[in-house]
């Protein structure tokens, strides 16, 4: 995803490794999670003050993909990009990038949700507009040699 609109670079710490010196699995969800701050700051006022009623975004869905192990010593890029939108559900693609090697994409289902009524609202005019200026724009056609 060369053509990810946001960006947040991360130093791993030596507590994210584990006995193989390896930035563990659990590090990742966090780590992605830190990059989607954005959305977090478009559906709260102040996400420092959040509470369950004012916090209208539920996950309902995480995956990741491990490719390549990540290591200490070296920056990790998070690249991340609005995938799906939907009424009431939008689909958030990430991938953490270490020396130019993708090593781990995963994606996450967040949706739009009132905890008090219990159901999910549909997404603002201004919420989508947002979001459809987050999608990754298609990756360039590849050519065939000849």
């Amino acid at each position: 995803m060369t053509n990810a609109p946001l960006r947040l670079t991360i130093t791993p710490r030596f507590c994210d490794t584990d006995l193989l010196g390896h930035v563990n699995n659990t590090t990742l969800p966090g780590w992605f999670e830190q990059a989607r701050m954005p959305f977090f700051d478009l559906f709260c006022d102040n996400i420092a003050t959040a509470t369950r009623s004012t916090f209208p975004l539920v996950l309902v869905h995480l995956d990741l993909d491990f490719r390549r192990e990540i290591r200490l010593g070296t920056e990790v890029e998070v690249r991340t990009a609005v995938a799906r939108l939907g009424t009431s559900s939008f689909t958030v693609r990430q991938e953490a990038w270490q020396s130019g090697v993708l090593c781990v994409e995963g994606q996450v289902v967040l949706v739009h949700f009132d905890h008090v009524g219990r159901q999910a609202l549909p997404l603002t005019p201004t919420q989508r507009a947002r979001l459809q200026a987050w999608m990754a724009p298609p990756a360039p056609a590849a050519t065939e040699p000849g």
